[in-house]
């Protein structure tokens, strides 16, 4: 019994940003959103149909001492899929004035919904390289997709420039309003907007409702559990336990059950 019993644990064992007077908030561009090129992944969402041909100025900027027009936009879209959306890329159309760029990077953040603005940070990706067509379309990939269960969520894209040798960098605005209409902030009011929380564009004084943006990525797979990437939200599902890790569990515990009746004789 007793060397049943030894040989029993033994297997258990085994098995277990001050800007010139010139500076402005808006300026028109020439944008050809026909020459979009292709994703690199499927496109979930497309808010590209109205292009206005205007840029809203959301920027960081370089220089500490442009800090007070750092700028932000944001709008929001549909998660439509029962299992959620896996984003792994943000598309907007954007451009310079002033100067010809390039930015230095591009800041994305999705925001989960706060009725008429963003709500609470989901997934934040700032300082992202960027693949600029040519064509007035700035692609971002993340090096961590972004995770959305079926609901509304919103997007902000923030082109990090320097002035002097860059310019301005906006965003392309769309001339139809789709959803909840677009958002526009300046915290430190530089522009002397008076819009240093999240406004609706139309009270800021902007005629075009929303941005130009497309989200791109995969339908999550049924089951799928994500894991949040560094800033919080979505992520690569959890890995779960398969047939030998459950039998492995069972295996531990009979032990234990056995090396305690053991112990009690």
């Amino acid at each position: 019994m007793k060397a049943s019993v030894r040989g029993m644990l033994c297997v258990v064992a085994i098995l277990a940003l001050t800007l010139p007077a010139a500076a402005e908030m808006t300026k028109t561009a020439t944008v050809d959103v026909g020459d979009l090129a292709a994703p690199r992944q499927s496109t979930l969402y497309d808010q590209t149909a109205n292009p206005s041909g205007n840029l809203s100025s959301t920027q960081d900027f370089v220089d500490p001492a442009f800090d007070a027009y750092d700028a932000e936009g944001a709008d929001d879209f549909e998660v439509t899929w029962a299992d959620g959306w896996n984003v792994e890329q943000v598309a907007v159309v954007a451009g310079y004035w002033a100067g010809t760029g390039p930015a230095e990077s591009v800041h994305v953040t999705i925001y989960a919904d706060g009725g008429t603005e963003p709500g609470a940070v989901v997934c934040s990706y700032p300082n992202n390289t960027y693949v600029d067509d040519g064509g007035g379309i700035f692609t971002m990939t993340f090096a961590t997709p972004c995770y959305l269960p079926m609901g509304t969520y919103w997007v902000n894209v923030q082109g990090r420039t320097e002035y002097a040798t860059g310019g301005q960098y906006g965003w392309g605005t769309e001339a139809v309003q789709t959803g909840a209409e677009g958002v526009w902030r300046n915290p430190g009011d530089g522009f002397g907007s008076g819009n240093t929380t999240w406004t609706p564009r139309s009270v800021a004084g902007y005629a075009e409702p929303d941005y130009s943006f497309r989200i791109l990525g995969e339908e999550a797979a049924p089951g799928d559990t994500p894991t949040p990437p560094p800033g919080g939200g979505g992520g690569e599902p959890i890995p779960t336990m398969n047939a030998y890790g459950i039998f492995a569990m069972v295996a531990l515990l009979l032990g234990i059950a056995v090396l305690v009746i053991i112990r009690r004789r």
